[in-house]
């Protein structure tokens, strides 16, 4: 693994260590090359959640700071290797699990929409849509809810898929169950049951339980869930479900340039 630092980021060496000088050791070397630790791992288990991690210090403040790069990588194959790039500032992750079973998610809440927005036009909702980070865009209602710890986890039917470009979401189709997964103090989010929204996610992971599998969907940072209405008074209001249907169509049909 390659952690490019981020800028004005430096990261306590000595937690790495740790990982080296046990019966077991997790990690089989480490070193800091300028701006980058570089870390081996002479194997991965496939079985168990293994996270790697360090502390770190912020030495002053930076604004605007560009993104970091992590890249993952298998030395005796040159087609392994991976990179992602990751923000500093935004990007705060959390491990969200269902029995042994963990994910990431980013910290901070998905951007809600529950009320009508007429600025909201279908060239823009296309266009952010169409955002390559975007993986997956549905019509889904949601049909019960319930705690689990810091999260609330919402159950949802897909009613039309508009967007799918990653092969880990293509069991996901009509009449497929969801559970979207928001923080517990994510209090701006007004989720009802029985009511239709429009989720567009970049993150995922398909979990298996008593020998049948599900999708769960995080709503955080990354994420846009937003109100479709079913029943309307105002015309405005019947302009903007019209509007959602022609968007939906639209990508349905044309998908994205």
């Amino acid at each position: 693994m390659k952690i490019q630092l981020p800028t004005s980021v430096d990261a306590y060496l000595e937690d790495l260590k740790q990982l080296m000088d046990t019966s077991q050791p997790i990690i089989s070397h480490y070193e800091l090359q300028g701006h980058t630790i570089i870390i081996q791992m002479d194997s991965v288990p496939s079985d168990i959640f293994l996270c790697v991690g360090f502390r770190i210090r912020t030495t002053f403040k930076v604004t605007g700071a560009t993104k970091s790069l992590l890249s993952v990588s298998e030395p005796q194959d040159r087609g392994s290797l991976c990179t992602k790039q990751f923000s500093y500032e935004q990007q705060e992750l959390q491990r969200l699990c269902l029995g042994e079973q963990c994910q990431c998610m980013t910290a901070a809440c998905a951007t809600y929409r529950g009320d009508v927005d007429v600025t909201l036009t279908l060239d823009k909702r296309t266009n952010e849509t169409c955002q390559p980070h975007i993986k997956y865009a549905y019509k889904v209602t949601v049909t019960k809810s319930a705690a689990e710890g810091d999260f609330m986890t919402y159950t949802a039917t897909v009613d039309e898929v508009i967007k799918n470009t990653d092969k880990d979401f293509e069991g996901v189709r009509f009449g497929t169950v969801v559970d979207l997964v928001k923080k517990a103090t994510c209090s701006g989010m007004d989720i009802q049951n029985n009511r239709q929204y429009l989720l567009m996610g970049a993150s995922g992971s398909e979990v298996t339980l008593d020998n049948n599998y599900k999708y769960r969907l995080p709503l955080d940072s990354e994420a846009v869930l937003e109100l479709w209405p079913t029943e309307c008074s105002s015309p405005e209001c019947r302009d903007y479900i019209s509007q959602l249907d022609d968007f939906a169509e639209s990508l349905q049909f044309s998908a994205c340039r």
